[in-house]
């Protein structure tokens, strides 16, 4: 439910062709996340589950995912009230969502230069 927010992690400095292993923390559950971005897709690994979306950015935080014949737009904003980094509002399906991303590589790369 939630990958429609990983990929918007692309907005903010994922760079094509680099598969990424994240987090995803909501208010009820954590969730293993594996992206890429390849050929214009998204194509993601949620908790085992498979998924390969065409996303298009209609500009000020708003996306169309397409999913099939599935078509979803999203809103993705930085979440002004949260102290965490990686924190995303997400409005999908006219409902609002608070979600952390978690990028591990760079706790372990924080935690090694600050020894």
């Amino acid at each position: 439910m939630f990958i429609e927010t990983v990929l918007a992690k692309n907005r903010f400095g994922v760079t094509a062709n680099s598969e990424m292993k994240l987090r995803a923390i909501t208010s009820d559950n954590e969730y293993k996340i594996s992206l890429d971005f390849v050929a214009g897709l998204a194509r993601a690994e949620v908790d085992g589950r498979h998924y390969e979306i065409d996303v298009r950015e209609l500009g000020q935080g708003q996306y169309l995912l397409v999913n099939g014949t599935s078509v979803h737009k999203c809103r993705v904003e930085r979440d002004r009230y949260s102290s965490h980094e990686g924190a995303l509002a997400v409005t999908l399906r006219g409902r609002n969502h608070n979600v952390v991303i978690v990028d591990p590589k760079r706790l372990r790369s924080g935690q090694s230069s600050a020894a």
